[in-house]
């Protein structure tokens, strides 16, 4: 077992022959290293982990995190990983320490960080190589933006797109002149709703054209 969080040969081994042992199907073990070309068997993978994904999109880590056993191991793996040569990463290291502390909401305040542990990938110190683990999604859902809100040092304000979402757009668009596209302006277009930056759309009557802002 102590070979299985290694990103050494021995720990691919380890992860090949010992797939639950190490943690491949489970959150408890705190294995970040859970892609096949790392030691995990494919059909770990398939089954990892029912229980986890039916969390609903609320925050599943309580102010006491000391209590969640499957958080505490990723942290615990998070600073193990990015300890590592090849994996090196003192800031996501330190990102660990103060997610023992403070649970999701250190994921939530730490930006680009954060985001990089919901994607489940991030770049070493001083390398342009990408590396991939296990994201923090499932047991920070709402941090990483299961409400649509976007990841973290990236996440929308909800009051402003609740009021650019108000029906207050003009039912009919009349579009009219010349664009540089290979369609026609000289139609109206009917109000569909808007889009995720809250820009309106609309689509032509044959439903052939879709207008979402302006572009010429």
């Amino acid at each position: 077992r102590p070979y299985c969080f290694s990103v050494e040969m021995e720990g691919v081994r380890a992860r090949q022959w010992c797939p639950v042992t190490c943690g491949c199907a489970s959150m408890r073990e705190g294995l970040l290293l859970d892609g096949p070309s790392l030691g995990c068997p494919k059909s770990c993978l398939e089954q990892f982990p029912s229980s986890v994904r039916t969390h609903h999109c609320t925050p599943t880590v309580p102010t006491n995190v000391s209590i969640q056993s499957d958080f505490r191991a990723y942290c615990n793996g998070l600073t193990t990983l990015f300890d590592q040569p090849g994996f090196k990463n003192a800031q996501l290291v330190e990102l660990g320490g103060r997610m023992l502390e403070q649970g999701c909401q250190a994921v939530l305040d730490a930006g680009y960080l954060g985001a990089a542990l919901c994607k489940g990938q991030t770049f070493t110190t001083q390398s342009t190589e990408e590396r991939q683990f296990r994201s923090v999604e499932k047991l920070c859902p709402v941090a990483c933006g299961c409400d649509g809100s976007g990841l973290p040092g990236a996440k929308r304000n909800w009051l402003q797109l609740s009021q650019l979402s108000q029906p207050t757009a003009k039912k009919v668009l009349q579009l009219r002149g010349a664009c540089k596209r290979a369609m026609p302006l000289n139609l109206d277009y009917f109000y569909m709703g808007r889009t995720e930056n809250g820009s309106p759309m609309y689509r032509s009557p044959s439903a052939d054209f879709i207008y979402y802002g302006p572009d010429c």
